[in-house]
């Protein structure tokens, strides 16, 4: 550990013994500390009982072991309890959905054909087939259209005849 004493000293001290390995003097404009191949940057000036501990990083956050360790869950084959990776049982999960909307779509169109064929019988039984209706009342429409005509020529003649009169 990293000890600050009075008068801007410090002491490097063994960790496990307790002991004072190095010492010296910190230099405000420098900042930096040296021991062995080990360096030590400040980033301001430390006061007097300021203590640092420095040790090897036990706790994974911080490195890549995290990062490594998700990366290799894809490739493991117990952790779904079905003896396949997540890639692969992300695969089965896609086929079983595009099955399923494929009998989704099946079932649509044979109750889409039921229901047709529903309509169809009750329009025979019923007596009223809409296509036959719609044909009818299109031949009506011409018919009184036609009669219509017939009416307008007849009284453009009876008034002639009237005026000549």
């Amino acid at each position: 550990k990293l000890v600050f004493a009075d008068g801007g000293g410090y002491s490097i001290v063994d960790n496990a013994t307790e002991t004072t390995v190095a010492s010296g003097a910190f230099d405000p404009a420098d900042r930096t500390l040296r021991y062995g191949n080990w360096k030590v940057t400040m980033g301001g000036v430390p006061s007097n009982g300021d203590t640092f501990v420095i040790k090897p990083n036990e706790d994974p956050r911080g490195d890549n072991r995290m990062a490594a360790a998700i990366a290799r869950i894809q490739d493991r084959k117990d952790l779904l309890g079905t003896g396949q990776t997540i890639q692969q049982e992300y695969e089965n999960i896609v086929d079983r959905v595009g099955a399923l909307a494929v009998q989704a779509e099946i079932g649509r169109d044979a109750t889409r054909t039921v229901k047709d064929h529903a309509r169809e019988a009750r329009e025979r039984v019923s007596g009223v087939n809409l296509d036959e209706e719609l044909a009818d009342l299109l031949r009506y429409q011409q018919a009184y259209q036609a009669n219509a005509q017939v009416i307008q020529a007849a009284s453009r003649i009876f008034d002639a005849l009237l005026q000549r009169l």
